[in-house]
């Protein structure tokens, strides 16, 4: 399995979807990146510039993070969308349950789909991490985009693990990439899962039903009131100060992993009946 696994992370690397996703990403980065150094170099004082890290491409006070977390849904599928229905329509599925079974073909392409979108959607993020690191004093640059001095802004801004990030801003920084990469793997190995049913003939359809449920997610918690439960914007947007409970979004997390699995399993069970 771990050789066919390679083989298949190896082609989902390498495919243009993937790296067209991976420059996009790198593209919101060296905006943000650009448009916070102009600002710094306007200002000049590095005490009254503000935390790079709070105007990073993901967080909520981002100049192009609307715009990322707009395209995400499409963004988060588009290098795996279509693997399944690739794989079938080229014949190229029969050639590796030849060289080894169905059930290692199946979960060898879930483990490649997720490594693959995990590597893409934190990859250009850590390396924002980094080029703030190198090219702002993350030591003294401390304002809040609010224009609150940094401690009266730990005071009025709370937001998740907001204890850890004015303790260890690096280590929340890096926690947060971690959870969105994780995240988007495993809303990418739900789609594929989903797509092996045979409604997803056409490759069209493939990049829609992740798409579809967050939709649907956001306009429940329009209809109700009370705490953030799914929204994904909410949830992963660093410094985001809405009341929600994170718990809630990593159960969804979990069944939608879990779903995945279950399909994948029952495909199997399926084929081998057949």
């Amino acid at each position: 399995m771990f050789s066919l696994f390679k083989v298949q992370l190896g082609y989902l690397l390498r495919k243009k979807s993937t790296i067209a996703v991976f420059f996009i990403l790198i593209g919101f980065v060296v905006a943000e990146y650009i448009m916070n150094l102009s600002e710094a170099i306007k200002i000049g004082e590095t005490t009254m510039m503000n935390d790079p890290f709070m105007v990073s491409a993901l967080s909520d006070w981002s100049k192009v993070g609307y715009y990322l977390f707009a395209f995400y849904p499409f963004l988060v599928v588009f290098p795996t969308a279509t693997s399944y229905v690739n794989d079938r329509s080229s014949r190229i599925k029969l050639y590796y349950e030849g060289r080894s079974n169905k059930r290692d073909y199946y979960y060898s392409k879930l483990l490649a789909i997720a490594c693959t979108t995990f590597i893409v959607f934190t990859v250009p993020f850590i390396l924002e991490l980094v080029l703030n690191i190198v090219s702002f004093d993350v030591q003294n640059s401390r304002c809040h985009p609010s224009g609150l001095p940094y401690v009266d802004s730990a005071k009025t801004y709370t937001f998740l693990l907001d204890g850890l990030y004015y303790e260890h801003r690096v280590l929340y920084v890096l926690l947060m990439i971690l959870i969105f990469g994780l995240a988007s793997a495993i809303f990418a190995v739900f789609n594929a899962a989903i797509t092996v049913f045979p409604l997803f003939e056409y490759k069209i359809f493939t990049y829609f039903p992740i798409y579809l449920l967050l939709y649907l997610l956001r306009v429940v918690e329009g209809a109700r009131k009370g705490q953030v439960l799914f929204n994904y914007i909410t949830m992963l947007r660093w410094f985001d100060g809405t009341e929600k409970l994170f718990p809630a979004f990593l159960i969804l997390l979990f069944i939608l992993g879990y779903a995945a699995f279950v399909i994948v399993r029952k495909k199997i069970g399926k084929d081998d009946v057949l």
